[in-house]
């Protein structure tokens, strides 16, 4: 009699439905990357006992059904199909998330997914994290399928208990699941400042990826994210929209001012300045960066939250619609539907402007092609239709170099004054030699090259966003348009990837600790509209900045406000529950600093009304307010 392999006799032994626990163990193994290499224990802390292993009740209910799953299925060959396809699905999503954690120090929904190809562009990121423990974890995870696999039991439950067994089960895990969510506490059923710290609040709305992540474990995590979704989908929102005319009417309606109508008729260049952090603007590095804001209307204390996921198309979305991005999931994809008429290049379009946006990518990244239109622009025009090098593609002055998109800029063919959206490419991360670039901006500006740091090849790749103003600048004086066009230029965020250090410390240099601070300037070519504004303002509030400025009527119902309405004071609104006023700034609704002396009401006040605010504009964006209003 032949004797039986280790593998054989472990398998197929006495006992061997003891090795349904090297399964159990391999997906508990997958919480417990992201949980503790996450150091998401940090997070959990913060809750009362029960609500710190709530996580460990959900991940062992969810390992025990899988394992149970298997003991139902009599052939080896079948559970290790079964096992295989959900271990190895769960096993990428860990990865997936893992590495995401430690590139933004977040986690993905479902619906980011959809983002896919553009965090892509992050893989050059992926060295940055490759730590040896990163390579140990991120290796070990395939291992323990392997295992799993390999030590598949032949144990599985007979037929004449399976369907007994089964209901019985079944019926287990529906009291279990239907009852957990009390572990975290009574359901809110009104939301207050403060809610965002109630665990039971973060489990019933997903609101806080990071969070609820932490309180539930990876399974019930996915799970309760795919719940949200499909409901989203299906919800009626009528109470939402009469919640938000209820906030809406509380809101003033906006008066005319001194600045009301002084731009009307002017042609426009809005500009995203990709990356441009406000500590790079220099008079030695970038000139006509650091002219239009020193002559022309410049917001001193502008800031750029980071929304969602996909912090450039967010921030251009606050910039156009007047409203927030989602904080949760996002933007370029689940709203294309929608209708934003009051948008800014709607409103301009219906004083008779030519509209149309102009980038380096191609137009189904961030799905631009069709937000653009849905925010107002009637074309999207990629520089990869008019040019095949990749290196003068990269360079923003393709926009006046290249005859074809300069034209089609100013709308040279038409009679209707253009309303031109440029969204910057040049200082794109990342920061790193050998990418197109970096290698574009030193070899065309080899004075940074000389001594190539981080910070050098930041200034050699602004200045190509700045040699684009300067092209501008000569060919529209030539062909007589300079005096009759307003350039705005607006930062997307601040330069998050690349050297921390180097941005905190710069960051502080500038006066501030807050890194979300960016430049925002209204440059009137005619010279005639001069004035540093230090009132503090946000993406959201630079659109009705500007319609006011053109003698368009600002729109009451979105989130902006005018910049430069004497009547409004000014705040800066973040998505991790934080603000900033003249008077306080209040993060994770934590005191920092309270130079105005504010008292605790007052604090709780502007905490309820911030609160409001997201819940108010997460409504306008899920319910489709603009169209629902319409249809009324």
């Amino acid at each position: 009699m032949q004797k039986k392999g280790l593998i054989k006799r472990l398998t197929e032994g006495k006992y061997n439905i003891l090795l349904y626990a090297v399964q159990f163990l391999s997906f508990i193994y997958l919480n417990f990357v992201v949980q503790h290499f996450c150091t998401l224990n940090t997070v959990t802390k913060s809750y009362r006992l029960r609500v710190q292993y709530a996580n460990i009740m959900y991940t062992f209910l969810w390992a025990g059904l899988f394992v149970l799953v298997l003991a139902f299925i009599s052939s080896k060959k079948a559970k290790r199909i079964v096992y295989g396809i959900l271990y190895y699905f769960f096993a990428i999503y860990t990865i997936v998330q893992y590495g995401y954690y430690l590139i933004f120090q977040k986690f993905l929904f479902l619906i980011d997914l959809t983002l896919a190809g553009e965090g892509a562009a992050f893989l050059n990121f992926v060295a940055e994290i490759l730590t040896p423990q990163v390579v140990l974890v991120v290796a070990s995870i395939p291992l323990f399928g392997i295992l799993g696999i390999i030590l598949m039991p032949e144990f599985h439950f007979k037929k004449t208990f399976q369907k007994s067994l089964g209901a019985s089960l079944l019926a287990a895990a529906m009291v279990v699941m239907a009852f957990a969510p009390n572990v975290y506490g009574k359901k809110i059923e009104r939301v207050t400042w403060d809610s965002f710290k109630n665990p039971r609040y973060v489990y019933d709305t997903m609101n806080d990826a990071t969070t609820a992540m932490a309180i539930t474990g990876i399974y019930n995590y996915l799970f309760r994210d795919a719940y949200t979704l499909v409901a989203d989908m299906f919800k009626d929102y009528s109470d939402e929209v009469a919640e938000i005319d209820k906030f809406f009417e509380t809101k003033s309606d906006h008066k005319d001012n001194a600045y009301t109508g002084l731009l009307k008729g002017k042609n426009v260049i809005l500009v995203l300045l990709e990356t441009l952090d406000d500590w790079i603007v220099t008079k030695e590095d970038t000139p006509y960066l650091y002219k239009m804001m020193h002559e022309g209307v410049n917001f001193n204390q502008f800031y750029t939250p980071l929304y969602g996921m996909g912090y450039t198309f967010n921030c251009e979305f606050a910039v156009n619609s007047g409203v927030y991005a989602y904080r949760k999931g996002n933007t370029a994809y689940s709203l294309v539907h929608h209708d934003f008429s009051k948008s800014l290049a709607n409103l301009f379009k219906d004083q008779g402007y030519r509209t149309a946006s102009f980038h380096m990518n191609v137009p189904s990244f961030y799905n631009r092609a069709s937000m653009h239109k849905t925010l107002g622009y009637s074309k999207y025009y990629s520089y990869m239709d008019y040019e095949s090098d990749g290196k003068k593609r990269v360079d923003d002055s393709i926009v006046w170099k290249n005859n074809d998109i300069y034209n089609t800029l100013i709308n040279k063919d038409g009679d209707q004054p253009f309303f031109s959206y440029i969204l910057s490419f040049s200082l794109h991360a990342p920061n790193t030699r050998g990418t197109i670039t970096v290698e574009t901006a030193l070899e065309k500006y080899p004075q940074y090259a000389k001594n190539p740091t981080v910070e050098n090849i930041v200034k050699a790749k602004a200045r190509m966003t700045d040699d684009m103003f300067r092209g501008l600048f000569k060919r529209l004086k030539k062909d007589g348009l300079f005096k009759d066009t307003v350039i705005i230029g607006f930062g997307d965020h601040y330069m998050y990837r690349g050297d921390e250090e180097l941005v905190e410390s710069k960051t502080k240099a500038t006066g501030t600790t807050i890194k979300e601070r960016t430049p925002a300037f209204i440059y009137s070519c005619d010279g005639k509209l001069s004035k540093q504004v230090n009132k503090y303002a946000q993406t959201v509030d630079l659109g009705p900045t500007v319609e006011n400025l053109f003698g368009i009527k600002v729109p009451k119902t979105i989130m902006g406000h005018d910049i430069l309405d004497p009547e409004y004071s000014g705040y800066v609104t973040f998505p991790n529950n934080s603000w900033l006023t003249k008077d306080a700034y209040v993060k994770n609704f934590k005191v920092v600093t309270n130079k105005g002396n504010l008292s605790k009401k007052e604090i709780e006040k502007m905490n309820d009304y911030i609160t409001k605010c997201y819940e108010i504009d997460e409504s306008i964006l899920d319910s489709d307010y603009y169209k629902y209003k319409k249809e009324e």
